[in-house]
């Protein structure tokens, strides 16, 4: 919608209602006209949605009625360059493409826990000075440690505490703008998992003995959690109860629900396994 008015100056008066019409070199056309009998030729140019120049200029012309006072056409179309064109004498930006978001992506991968932050990263098409923190929409958690400048950006992000869900992160149309003065497109979204909730419930614990009754001094328990454990060590096992001496205790593992524990004595006598988790 900017209008940019152009003015052409001949070698000598011609008359009034004069016309020629110039193709600027964002493909646009403007008719330049004599309003009286002189040397000046003038035309508007409106800039329009797709318009783009690095710096405008006339590229060509074709003459309409172009005489001088004495009744002489004028045949020449060479296009005036240098300083006689519009760009040797103006430097005039044409710039009418939106900035947008090219991405937006976090650190690391999977769902964040309690304590956890992410990182995420801006980047746009093109350079902006006006973006800030409170242009990010946000849900499921908040944004902080706002940095960056030119066409990249970067926040904290952390999750809602005590709760389970998937975050969003986004840019909205209209946030910020170019140099050119020209609004964003809006952004496509960022997912990020989160699970923040602090369980306070112990897990149990259900020893399985051997099927069958046996005087080995070896013997092997099933110890079966309510829900996932870790850490666990030959030390958190004892023969509290049983009769059993010099015993040794190893587990098939140190964390998940179902682990294989084995007993090996030094007599057969009686085994009470008891375990601190």
């Amino acid at each position: 919608g900017v209008t940019v008015n152009i003015t052409a100056q001949m070698s000598e008066a011609v008359q009034s209602g004069n016309t020629f019409v110039v193709t600027l070199d964002t493909g646009r056309t403007v008719t330049l006209t004599a309003a009286s009998a002189g040397s000046t030729l003038t035309g508007s140019y409106v800039v329009q949605a797709g318009d783009t120049s690095d710096d405008l200029t006339v590229s060509s012309f074709t003459v309409g009625t172009i005489k001088d006072t004495a009744g002489n056409s004028m045949t020449s179309t060479s296009v005036p360059s240098d300083g006689n064109n519009i760009a040797g004498s103006k430097a005039i930006v044409i710039d009418t493409t939106s900035p947008a978001v090219t991405s937006i992506t976090r650190s690391g991968s999977g769902s964040l826990g309690v304590g956890e932050t992410t990182t995420v990263s801006f980047t746009f098409t093109e350079s902006t000075s006006n973006f800030v923190i409170g242009d990010i929409t946000v849900s499921g958690g908040s944004v902080a440690g706002f940095s960056g400048s030119g066409a990249s950006y970067a926040v904290t992000f952390t999750p809602n505490s005590n709760a389970k869900g998937t975050a969003t992160l986004s840019v909205g149309a209209g946030a910020f703008t170019d140099a050119a003065g020209n609004s964003n497109t809006a952004s496509s979204m960022l997912s990020v998992a989160y699970d923040t909730r602090i369980d306070l419930t112990p897990p149990t614990a259900t020893w399985t003995p051997p099927s069958s009754p046996s005087s080995s001094r070896t013997l092997s328990y099933t110890l079966t959690f309510s829900e996932s454990i870790s850490g666990l060590t030959s030390g958190d096992f004892s023969n509290s109860t049983g009769t059993a001496t010099g015993c040794a205790f190893s587990a098939s593992s140190s964390s998940g629900t179902s682990i294989t524990v084995t007993v090996t004595c030094s007599d057969r006598k009686s085994t009470r396994l008891n375990s601190r988790h």
